[in-house]
């Protein structure tokens, strides 16, 4: 048993409004088919190594606690369509779940489990396993890489023991721009998501010439693109940006 972070605790468990639950996807399309049976052994591998995935909700005295149970069986399943709920029979009390479909292969993780870092590296492992049970590459067992999500809140608190607060940005003092866009639907979990395709080598190219970054110059153009599709005026336009992009 463990506590989880204060973040998880009062963010993905209880801030989260209705039951839009934050859930992370990572996708990746091999060359070939993909073999289920080596990927379910991949995935057996992979949950070993990273034991934060081998989480399972449960509730004590209205709270919520994380259970670290054996892995008896993974959730890997043939992807239907379907949207599986976290924490149920849907993805065997797991808090994660791995789709395939021809060359596909999704994870999908509630937040709590780990954050953009910490997929990464558990969708990295299993792609290593994979790839050394398909015999393409020498792969030993892995190392524990169990990176779960960031305690953000705890060391925010840390850092600002005895320090005034700096403030935050208050949109009642400013006129923001909302975009003008249905991103919850009635039904289901799934928010509306808005792509932006944007080659890497003349980003990096152009953030050079501008004598600036890759984030805010994407931020720039993101900028651009709202101004030209909606009618933002003379409107703030207020972005987040994780401060380890």
């Amino acid at each position: 048993m463990k506590e989880p972070y204060l973040s998880d605790k009062y963010y993905y468990y209880w801030v989260t409004p209705g039951g839009r639950a934050p859930i992370v996807e990572w996708e990746v399309v091999l060359s070939q088919d993909v073999d289920e049976a080596a990927l379910r052994r991949a995935l057996e591998t992979a949950v070993q190594a990273h034991a934060n995935f081998r989480t399972h909700p449960i509730i004590v005295n209205g709270r919520p606690q994380h259970e670290l149970l054996d892995v008896e069986d993974v959730p890997l399943f043939e992807d239907d369509g379907a949207v599986r709920r976290m924490g149920t029979a849907d993805t065997l009390g797991y808090l994660f779940y791995v789709a395939w479909q021809g060359k596909k292969v999704a994870l999908h993780y509630f937040h709590s489990v780990a954050d953009g870092r910490g997929g990464l590296a558990f969708m990295c492992t299993l792609l290593r396993c994979y790839l050394g049970e398909k015999g393409l590459i020498d792969c030993d067992k892995p190392a524990s890489d169990s990176s779960g999500t960031q305690p953000t809140f705890e060391r925010i608190l840390e850092r600002m023991k005895g320090v005034p607060p700096f403030g935050k940005f208050d949109p009642k003092r400013h006129d923001v721009f909302s975009m003008p866009v249905e991103r919850y639907p009635r039904k289901g979990t799934k928010q509306r998501m808005l792509e932006v395709d944007v080659p890497l080598m003349p980003l990096l190219s152009l953030s050079k010439r501008s004598d600036s970054s890759v984030v805010p110059t994407l931020q720039a153009l993101i900028g651009r693109a709202l101004h030209k599709t909606f009618d933002v005026g003379e409107r703030t336009i207020v972005a987040y940006t994780s401060i380890d992009t």
